[in-house]
C-alpha cells in the first residue's frame, strides 16, 4: 500500500511539473509558480474524493485537509526549485 501511494504521488508530481512547464516560463516569480502548482495540486489531491461523498455518503474532511497540505507543499517545493530566467 505504501509503494502504491508513493508511486501515485510521484506520478502526480511529474504530471503537475509537466503542466507547469507548459504554462510557466523559466524565471516566473515564486508566487505565480506557487499559485499555479498549488491549484493543480489541490485538484489532484482533493477533487478525486468528492464522488465518494456523493455516492457513498462519506465524510472526507481529513482527506481534504491532507490534500490541501499536500497541494501547498507541492507548490512550495516547485516554486523553490523553479528555474531562473536564462541570460
Amino acid at each position: 500500500a505504501i509503494a502504491c501511494t508513493l508511486t501515485y504521488f510521484l506520478f502526480a508530481a511529474f504530471v503537475i511539473g509537466y503542466l507547469a512547464s507548459l504554462a510557466l516560463a523559466p524565471g516566473t516569480p515564486f508566487s505565480q509558480v506557487l499559485q499555479f502548482v498549488g491549484t493543480a495540486g489541490l485538484l489532484t489531491y482533493c477533487a478525486a474524493h468528492f464522488p465518494h461523498v456523493f455516492w457513498f455518503q462519506r465524510k472526507i474532511a481529513m482527506e481534504v485537509l491532507d490534500g490541501v497540505v499536500m497541494a501547498i507543499l507541492t507548490g512550495v517545493i516547485f516554486a523553490s526549485f523553479w528555474p531562473a530566467a536564462a541570460g
